[in-house]
């Protein structure tokens, strides 16, 4: 059986490593913010000493584990350099980009890290994986970069829409305020104006809104278009 191993990271590339990595023989700790993401990796996996850590990467993980393998998205170092203690340094291999860990860490552990630069350097010099790896690196590695361009483009779209369906309720709820403080409508005239206004503004804003979630422009030209202050 190999050394123990931490794979931090549940996407599909934490996936991978985990599982190639378990079907090498190594234990995986699999380290997830969430339990039921790191379940899931953890079900995936064959039969082994396997288990799941919640919350994030600590020293005494480190110091039980052979190594680790990061593939997160976090704006904050996965790794720091005060988890390394000196009498044993772990071998890494860090997929994040950008890379998640801390620099006086990364000097410590040497060559004993392997980075996604690390990887562009040698690349052309050596073989760094076999070919179907690196074919199936390579898909995973597009399919990833493929959803994030998605999820950024349904994030603006989203955010436009929120700005722009606000902005008309708002103009909407001041006109409706101006005839209510008039005191010439009772109650129920009010009602049905307020009724009508919101169904008004919703056929009105039906085809801006398909075009939005289309990704047809983000906030910023909704602001310009009109006249919308930040």
């Amino acid at each position: 059986m190999g050394a123990r191993v931490i794979v931090a990271g549940t996407g599909k590339m934490g996936n991978l490593l985990a599982g190639r990595l378990a079907e090498a023989g190594h234990p995986v700790t699999v380290v997830s913010t969430s339990a039921e993401r790191g379940a899931h990796v953890l079900s995936s996996l064959p039969d082994g000493e396997h288990r799941v850590a919640v919350g994030p990467i600590t020293s005494e993980l480190l110091n039980a584990c052979g190594g680790a393998a990061l593939a997160v998205r976090s704006r904050t170092p996965a790794l720091t350099s005060d988890m390394l203690s000196d009498g044993t340094v772990p071998w890494v291999v860090d997929l994040s980009a950008p890379s998640t860990v801390e620099r006086a860490a990364a000097t410590k552990l040497g060559d004993r890290l392997l980075d996604v630069d690390h990887l562009g350097a040698r690349a052309g010099s050596a073989d760094v994986l076999s070919p179907a790896s690196e074919a199936r690196l390579r898909r995973r590695l597009a399919d990833e970069a493929h959803s994030f361009v998605a999820w950024f483009a349904a994030r603006q779209g989203a955010d436009a829409l929120t700005l722009l369906h606000r902005e008309a309720d708002a103009v909407r709820r001041r006109h409706v305020e101006r005839l209510r403080r008039r005191g010439a409508l009772d109650d129920s005239q009010l009602a049905a104006v307020e009724a009508t206004s919101a169904a008004m503004i919703g056929e009105l804003l039906h085809g801006p809104t398909i075009e939005l979630r289309r990704g047809g422009a983000d906030a910023a030209t909704v602001r310009r278009l009109f006249g919308i202050e930040t």
